[in-house]
């Protein structure tokens, strides 16, 4: 008797934690020129159906550094329709250069800076920054085993006056504590 009791409590603990390992999975979705999709009648509601048709619980939304308060409004306004279904929506930046530094990576962090001041006048903000920084997409970092460019990449990271370190924080937990 002992022995079933003890079965069954191991399968009742494997079973939980199944289920909540797979509530906490990250099912996300990628949308690139984001101001020209949000322009269409009900994109916010479009976009938040196919999310939840599709099981996508994360958003990363392209954002131009060249905003106007219309976008600004079409992004306010998709962060709150996605909130009210529990979907996450994170600022996507990205740029291809940025491990190179100077200029380039001066835009960046002036474009996180942006971002940081959206949700600051904002009541539904980004969840997060995700950083799409592909240097790998130069020519001269194409082929097998072309790493030159990981040193960059690593600066360009730490080089947010925000950044905390890869290993403990993120650009996420910086957004909640500003907030």
């Amino acid at each position: 008797m002992r022995l079933k009791a003890a079965l069954f409590l191991i399968f009742c603990g494997l079973l939980s934690a199944a289920t909540w390992a797979s509530a906490a999975e990250v099912h996300g979705l990628w949308v690139w020129k984001s101001q020209s999709v949000l322009e269409a009648p009900r994109a916010a509601e479009a976009l938040r159906d196919f999310c939840q048709s599709q099981g996508i619980n994360e958003v990363y939304v392209s954002v131009s550094t060249r905003n106007t308060a219309s976008d600004d409004n079409h992004a306010a306004r998709l962060i709150s329709v996605l909130h009210r279904s529990n979907i996450r929506a994170e600022a996507l930046l990205s740029s291809e250069n940025a491990d190179e530094g100077g200029k380039h990576l001066d835009k960046l962090l002036d474009h996180v800076r942006q971002i940081i001041q959206f949700n600051q006048r904002q009541p539904d903000r980004f969840d997060g920054i995700h950083l799409d920084i592909e240097p790998q997409q130069r020519p001269e970092n194409k082929g097998p085993c072309n790493l030159r460019f990981l040193p960059g990449l690593d600066d360009a990271h730490r080089a947010n006056p925000h950044y905390a370190g890869w290993a403990r924080h993120s650009y996420n937990d910086y957004l909640k504590q500003s907030q």
